[in-house]
């Protein structure tokens, strides 16, 4: 048995990898990271060499109806000219819910300009991944 879980370690493995700047908290990857506050704390590095100030937006994404189409992207936070690579929310967020969160260089207009991630995961004979995927976190009850 031990060999089996050895093995199956060994040919399983991902990573992730950041688009413009990398998140520190919450955590990002497969699974969706649960924050235990209606203001979660949200923090970036800051990218070599940057002196200026960071946009940062909250959203949710609409409900899927039917599994054919959903509704827009509805913004619930949105703050500019930030000057530290760390921000806690301000406004109360809603428990149960699932939000997703980009920040991006306040000076970069360009189409893209906003934060995300990629995931791969490997394993054996299978592969998949995501891609310019938005960071994500869920509010749990306890809150």
């Amino acid at each position: 048995m031990k060999k089996i879980v050895l093995l199956t370690l060994l040919l399983l493995s991902g990573c992730t990898t950041f688009n413009h700047i990398e998140v520190v908290s919450p955590e990002v990857g497969y699974l969706t990271r649960d924050v235990y506050t209606v203001n979660p704390e949200l923090a970036w590095k800051k990218p070599v060499g940057y002196t200026g100030t960071y946009d940062l937006v909250v959203y949710t994404r609409g409900v899927l109806n039917r599994w054919t189409k959903s509704e827009p992207n509805r913004v619930v936070y949105f703050r500019e000219g930030l000057d530290r690579s760390t921000h806690k929310v301000e406004l109360s967020l809603n428990k149960d819910y699932r939000y997703y969160w980009a920040v991006k260089k306040s000076n970069d207009n360009s189409e893209g300009a906003w934060a995300k991630f990629n995931f791969y995961m490997f394993g054996g004979f299978f592969a998949f991944w995501w891609l310019d995927m938005p960071f994500r976190f869920d509010i749990e009850a306890g809150g």
